[in-house]
């Protein structure tokens, strides 16, 4: 079952100040549990990179419910036959997905960015922590100690 909760502190007001607390949104939707396909892992996916600028991303940062944004980049990215559609910062680094963490692994190293163009949120970070955890396992059941594992605090540059 995926759960998803939405809660909100209400509306602004005229002057833009918060409401009364009482005024809050509080949403729990749920689904079927997706998993991705076991070919996701063996064989990759497809997916497009889209210009950030190009989608109205004011507060990168902030985790806010203005999915506009998203779902305009996810149905090209569905249109192109693609996953997910990666945003590509004015540096020309790959940042974060439309509806996903981006992190990218090879060899003993790991990339994500750690700008302020990326949301710096629990799934993101618990994924980063995942990802270590695992290569740390990998490398201690294959050669019997950990190697050294470097991860960089940069995002991968669109070549």
């Amino acid at each position: 079952l995926h759960v998803r909760i939405l809660a909100t502190g209400g509306n602004l007001s005229a002057d833009l100040m918060m409401q009364a607390p009482d005024d809050g949104t509080f949403v729990v939707v749920t689904s079927p549990a997706a998993y991705p396909s076991e070919h996701y892992y063996t064989q990759g996916v497809k997916v497009i990179t889209i210009r950030s600028t190009a989608v109205v991303r004011e507060f990168p940062k902030v985790k806010s419910i203005n999915y506009v944004g998203a779902i305009v980049v996810s149905k090209k990215a569905k249109e192109a036959g693609a996953v997910e559609a990666i945003y590509v910062n004015s540096n020309d680094e790959l940042t974060e997905g439309a509806r996903t963490s981006f992190v990218g692994i090879k060899g003993n190293t790991l990339y994500s960015c750690f700008s302020d163009d990326v949301l710096d949120g629990i799934t993101r970070n618990v994924t980063l922590e995942i990802v270590v955890a695992a290569l740390v396992q990998q490398q201690e059941q294959q050669h019997g100690k950990t190697e050294s594992l470097k991860i960089e605090k940069t995002a991968i540059a669109l070549a």
